[in-house]
């Protein structure tokens, strides 16, 4: 739900600058020449609009896999977006808060933390969180690692 992001978003920061960047893929379906997105990608990206966040999208790929019912798996990979953004903003923020799980961003956030002095923090779902996460943590590059699933009550919050 977009708007309880945005509530939790909001309890993060609460009291200080604001930078509400959020990465998604967009699904226009198995054809890929089409122009139009899915209806629930469409809502889903209006409902971050809506919620003021910065939108970075990236067109969801429909890679072909017997293991799947669908046929098909689908991927998007956004990581190497992220991890430049990171970089990139570096002056516009001390501590990243990452709605991710991605290990594959870790790499950046030691960057981040051995040059600049940089904090982190991750939240991400339950069993959702590569192992590269948890050793960036044990490592002392991650601050902290909230969990969603431990986190409903204080979207109730209303900053």
């Amino acid at each position: 739900d977009m708007k309880k992001l945005s509530q939790l978003i909001r309890y993060f920061s609460y009291g200080a600058e604001l930078n509400r960047r959020f990465y998604y893929g967009s699904d226009f379906g198995r054809d890929e020449r089409s122009t139009m997105l899915s209806e629930w990608s469409r809502s889903f990206l209006e409902r971050a609009k809506w919620n003021k966040f910065e939108v970075v999208t990236k067109r969801v790929k429909y890679i072909h896999s017997t293991d799947n019912k669908s046929g098909f798996e689908k991927k998007c990979d956004l990581d190497v977006e992220m991890a430049v953004d990171l970089i990139k903003h570096r002056d516009a923020y001390d501590t990243a808060v990452l709605f991710s799980g991605d290990g594959d961003l870790m790499h950046a956030i030691r960057y981040l933390k051995d040059e600049y002095q940089k904090s982190c923090i991750v939240f991400g779902a339950r069993n959702h969180i590569g192992r590269e996460v948890f050793d960036a943590k044990t490592d002392g590059y991650v601050e902290q690692i909230f969990f969603a699933e431990d986190f409903e009550y204080r979207l109730r919050f209303d900053r």
